[in-house]
């Protein structure tokens, strides 16, 4: 029985053996299966370390990319104060082959500067936000080369007309301010493209943080399981403690190399509890901070603030554990001030993530130490600042320099003006009063001789018949008398001192007038032809003098074409100096021209080449223009006729100068 027993009992413990054994297999298969969530989790976790360090070395380099653009956009600043500076400087060097030498070499190195810049934004830069870079690069490209034409036109007036210089140099500067705001533009547009690329970035590392808060509930998912399943199989899994130290050891080896790449991370990495304690801290934040982490494990976080926000650094943790508003935690990077252990206080750039586990919280903050960005930004603005203020205190020494010196010319050219007019009054009253002098001994020395001659040849050839032999000889005196009488009274006229009456006139009446009356005097031979500018101007002058002197010009071409030819009266304006127009009337004939000897001579006192003539009649006519401001120009070859140009100044009318509303003439 025993023996039969023992079989049988045998028998039964073997088929009961499978039950168990097979009960084992299956909640073995469960515990690997939660052991390779638990590696899947882990995994995750480390890729999406792996993905935000990414993303922050991403924006590390792109930002840097854009900061280096903005250095380039700051050299084009330099450039442009370089191609500004020649035109102030020539007011102190006063060498204008130098200093457009250094224009053109500074403009043609931010033109290469600026093709260097464009050709980056084309290339490298994508469309949308090259653009408005490019429109401020094309606009202060623009105002550039219209700063250099001004600097141009400074050196070519610097000379000659200092202050056509001068507002050149105004202009100069008002474009280089145009310059510098395009640049400025640039500036801010890079500003705005770091800004929204961080942006996007800190977006990207929000979005890849929350996913921290899935894998934190797969995590306490798999721990949940993994109580229940091993309450269940605390009895089953004795021959499976081997596997399941093997399973522990896999996430000892997990902890590890989430440890290392902690530890390895660039950015500072500080975990808190609820209270604001400190659990864990890296080696960057170590660096940062220049504590160890045995000095800052257990201490409060506030410590690493600098007053007076430390106070109310527990204050908000406990506004937003109590179901307030986030002030930084969950909102992405911003900048906050930190404090090393030294008390020095400096910029951070901090990024802090919530982990809930059930009732437990602890907060985990990305720190980014942004002192020598801070620096180095202040720097530039200093910079900005000191040569803007040193731009404007040179621009209005510049200013007042060159009001000074614009007033000092003006004065010194009135001044010139006054002594080279003073100067000509007393030549003019020296000579004429020599010549009155010598025209009153002659009118005394010969007019009564002369009129006792003719009056004596009259006398005896009144009883004369004309076919008596000394009748001839008597007309012939007489003649003569008459002719030296009137060169008496021509040179009694130039030595008179003239005493203009300077009006408002129609200068192309005397021409009509002189026409209107050679046509009645001049035999059928001569052709006379008239060409009058309306648009002249009323002009002031005498108008007995105008019709005195272009009357003497008319007879002498008629004496120059003997009886043919053709005369041809002409008005013009001449508007070559806008500044100074002139009226020009000519008098032109075809008789046989004036050689170039005479040319310089014919205004001459006394010089005729005519028996009959006089030579007081053009010396006369030039002398009468040039006591009103103009002047008379030859123009002639030898068989090809003469032209004689009368130069009138229009000058502006003055106000006494005005209409008699009674009679509506000009007074």
């Amino acid at each position: 029985m025993t023996h039969d027993h023992e079989p049988s009992n045998n028998r039964t413990e073997v088929r009961r053996d499978p039950s168990p054994a097979g009960g084992r297999l299956r909640w073995h298969h469960i515990y690997y299966l939660l052991a390779a969530f638990d590696v899947a989790t882990v995994s995750f976790t480390l890729l999406l370390t792996h993905e935000i360090l990414n993303i922050h070395r991403s924006s590390v380099e792109e930002n840097q990319l854009w900061t280096a653009r903005s250095v380039r956009f700051g050299d084009l600043a330099q450039l442009s104060s370089s191609v500004n500076a020649p035109g102030n400087d020539i007011f102190a060097s006063k060498d204008a082959t130098r200093e457009s030498s250094r224009l053109e070499a500074a403009m043609s190195e931010y033109k290469d500067a600026v093709v260097m810049v464009r050709s980056e934004l084309e290339g490298q830069v994508e469309e949308n936000l090259a653009a408005p870079l490019t429109a401020a690069l094309d606009r202060s490209q623009f105002a550039m080369l219209a700063m250099a034409n001004e600097a141009r036109a400074i050196f070519r007036h610097f000379d000659d007309k200092p202050i056509v210089a001068g507002q050149h140099m105004a202009a100069m500067d008002q474009r280089y301010a145009e310059v510098r705001a395009a640049l400025d533009v640039l500036h801010r547009e890079v500003g705005v493209i770091q800004a929204s690329n961080l942006e996007r970035q800190h977006e990207a590392a929000a979005a890849l943080g929350r996913y921290e808060y899935v894998v934190g509930s797969f995590i306490i998912l798999m721990v949940m399981a993994i109580t229940v399943y091993g309450r269940r199989l605390s009895r089953k899994i004795e021959k499976d403690q081997r596997e399941r130290e093997v399973f522990l050891e896999n996430l000892r080896e997990a902890e590890a190399t989430t440890r290392a790449i902690l530890e390895t991370a660039v950015e500072g990495i500080v975990t808190i509890d609820a209270r604001g304690v400190i659990e864990a801290v890296n080696p960057a934040a170590e660096q940062i901070f220049d504590y160890t982490a045995s000095e800052l494990i257990g201490q409060n976080v506030s410590i690493l603030i600098p007053m007076p926000i430390r106070a109310e650094h527990d204050t908000y943790l406990e506004r937003y554990i109590s179901g307030g508003e986030p002030h930084i935690i969950g909102l992405g990077g911003r900048e906050v001030l930190a404090q090393r252990k030294n008390g020095t206080v400096f910029p951070l750039e901090l990024a802090v993530s919530e982990v809930r586990r059930g009732n437990t919280i602890r907060f985990t903050g990305l720190l980014h130490d942004i002192s020598e960005r801070k620096r180095a930004e202040e720097l530039t603005l200093n910079y900005a600042e000191e040569l803007e203020a040193t731009v404007s205190e040179r621009t209005s020494g510049l200013v007042l320099a060159l009001k000074k010196e614009s007033e000092l010319a003006e004065n010194i050219a009135e001044a010139y003006e006054v002594i080279r007019q003073t100067q000509d009054k007393l030549m003019r009253k020296e000579r004429l009063a020599a010549v009155g002098e010598l025209a009153t001994a002659v009118a005394h020395g010969l007019r009564n001789p002369l009129a006792s001659i003719r009056a004596c040849a009259e006398v005896e050839r009144s009883g004369m018949t004309e076919e008596h032999p000394i009748a001839r000889t008597l007309a012939d005196i007489i003649c003569e008398v008459d002719r030296m009488g009137g060169r008496i009274k021509a040179v009694l006229d130039f030595a008179r001192p003239l005493e203009p009456a300077t009006i408002p006139i129609n200068l192309n009446d005397a021409l009509d007038l002189l026409a209107r009356n050679s046509r009645e005097r001049v035999l059928g031979g001569v052709d006379i032809e008239v060409d009058l500018d309306p648009t002249l101007p009323t002009a002031l002058f005498d108008p007995a003098h105008e019709f005195e002197i272009l009357d003497a010009l008319v007879n002498n071409a008629f004496e120059a074409m003997n009886g043919k030819g053709k005369l041809t009266l002409r008005s013009r304006l001449d508007t070559r100096d806008d500044s100074n127009p002139v009226a020009v009337l000519s008098v032109s004939d075809t008789g046989p021209g004036i050689e170039e000897y005479q040319r310089l001579q014919i205004f001459d006192l006394f010089y005729t080449n005519k028996p009959s003539g006089t030579g007081i009649g053009l010396a006369m006519a030039m002398r009468i223009v040039k006591s009103q401001g103009g002047t008379i120009e030859v123009k002639s070859e030898p068989g090809e006729g003469a032209t004689f140009e009368v130069r009138i100044p229009l000058r502006p009318l003055s106000v006494k100068h005005t209409t008699n509303s009674a009679n509506g003439v000009l007074t």
